[in-house]
């Protein structure tokens, strides 16, 4: 079958592994319970969304291999070995949240695992700074994720927009095709009103996925662009905001920069009346333009590429200065 083919099958088996996962999800107790932080959390919630993304991808992927003797060789051990490892590490979070020092610590293993295995940026040519930014990536990738997971729907959307920029890159590889179907199923319930959760095991998947996939397709002894990284980063440039409002607002506000709080983008825009809908085709929208800007980045000259750079840099500074006037306790 041809790539849209598989697309296909994996959003269908998103649906019903999702279905599944939620009611076995509710009959073993496996759900968020409503907290002070996010005002729409009232009930208790399903929080396996994770789960029941990579059963899809595993599932689907076993189905490739069957029919076209692929699928388990498309997802490399370099791949799967970490994914499985945030995966994991993010449902014991859920299960039974770990203290903020344990759980980067964690974030870090699994990060260098990764590494180790051959994902990795090669920017300076110089093997241990190299490896030190790559770690920092995937570790900031997977918080970034996990932070800006407080609004129904919004993380999911932005893991297909970014899947799908890191896959028109380069030839779009099994793991991203199979992820963003499995996405899409999972947001049919995840969307808001949501009847299941991504959960921390969910935010870590997605975010270690999406940080793999951004890496630059070159020969591991061949040196990247810096336009390269700056496209990554531009192309995350809504959950890169989240986490540096975040330590912002919080540090302003007395607050340790790990502990939870309202000062979440989203909720503030809440709190300025948007609906939770509404947040997340802002959200998206933005996204799609950052990731439009970012494909465009390492095809432009050096000078261009700076500017258009600081252009983007500058107007998220603005974006978050707007979000800090909105107050989440009105």
């Amino acid at each position: 079958m041809n790539a849209m083919a598989w697309l296909l099958v994996s959003l269908v088996a998103g649906l019903v592994i999702t279905w599944l996962v939620r009611n076995a999800s509710r009959r073993l107790g496996l759900v968020a319970h409503p907290g002070a932080i996010v005002p729409q959390h009232r009930e208790p919630v399903a929080s396996t969304g994770g789960i029941a993304i990579a059963l899809t991808v595993l599932l689907v992927t076993i189905a490739g291999q069957y029919a076209d003797g692929e699928g388990l060789a498309l997802i490399a051990p370099r791949v799967w070995i970490p994914a499985s490892l945030f995966l994991i590490l993010g449902v014991i979070d859920d299960i039974r949240p770990l203290h903020a020092v344990a759980k980067i610590a964690l974030q870090s293993v699994a990060a260098i695992s990764a590494v180790a295995l051959g994902l990795r940026w090669h920017l300076t040519g110089v093997e241990p700074v190299d490896i030190a930014i790559s770690i920092a990536w995937f570790v900031l990738l997977v918080n970034a994720f996990n932070v800006t997971d407080v609004c129904d729907g919004l993380v999911g959307g932005l893991a297909v927009i970014m899947l799908a920029f890191a896959g028109a890159r380069a030839p779009m590889s099994w793991v991203m095709l199979v992820t963003i179907g499995a996405v899409l199923g999972f947001l049919v319930f995840n969307r808001p009103p949501a009847s299941i959760f991504l959960g921390d095991g969910g935010s870590h998947l997605l975010g270690f996925i999406v940080g793999a996939g951004l890496l630059p397709h070159t020969p591991a002894d061949a040196s990247v662009s810096w336009k390269h990284a700056a496209a990554a980063a531009i192309a995350c440039g809504v959950v890169l905001l989240e986490v540096v409002l975040l330590v912002y607002s919080r540090r302003r506000t007395g607050i340790p920069w790990w502990r939870g709080s309202p000062h979440h983008f989203s909720l503030r825009l809440q709190a300025r009346g948007l609906s939770r809908i509404t947040i997340d085709v802002v959200a998206w929208s933005v996204a799609v333009v950052l990731c439009v800007i970012a494909w465009f980045v390492p095809r432009i000259p050096d000078r261009m590429a700076i500017t258009v750079t600081l252009a983007v840099a500058l107007a998220l500074t603005a974006t978050g200065r707007l979000l800090m006037r909105w107050d989440t306790r009105r």
